[in-house]
């Protein structure tokens, strides 16, 4: 589903304010979709500080037509919203799981290209 989709809006709060950007999940398994940041970035940051997530997407953006009367007309597709908790997941739990998920790999290649995102892969949960 979230392959047709690609990039989301993910969503945090901070000082009472909504805090979006762009980004996408980077791998999933049987515990749930991951994706990661810099631990030093404000969005870990703000993740860290509520544990809260919000992530939304829609698989087709494009408007087939628009008229002034009867508004835009979109192809068919979906779009989800993910509201919950965020679990984060240890380096050494990474490592282990890209031994046998391809998609984690890039993650380990992430990790030690940029030493910040060692601390800053997730899960969201209790969605």
């Amino acid at each position: 589903m979230f392959d047709k989709i690609g990039v989301l809006t993910f969503s945090t709060i901070h000082n009472n304010e909504v805090h979006s950007r762009v980004a996408h999940f980077n791998g999933c398994d049987e515990e749930g979709m991951y994706f990661r940041t810099m631990w030093n970035k404000p969005f870990a940051r703000q993740l860290m500080e509520t544990g809260k997530i919000t992530i939304c997407g829609v698989s087709d953006t494009r408007i087939l037509s628009h008229d002034g009367n009867s508004g835009a007309e979109f192809p068919p597709g979906y779009s989800i919203r993910l509201i919950g908790e965020v679990r984060f997941v240890p380096e050494e739990e990474i490592l282990e799981k890209a031994k046998t998920n391809k998609d984690l790999q890039l993650a380990v290649y992430d990790m030690n290209k940029y030493p910040a995102m060692k601390k800053g892969n997730s899960i969201p949960c209790n969605l």
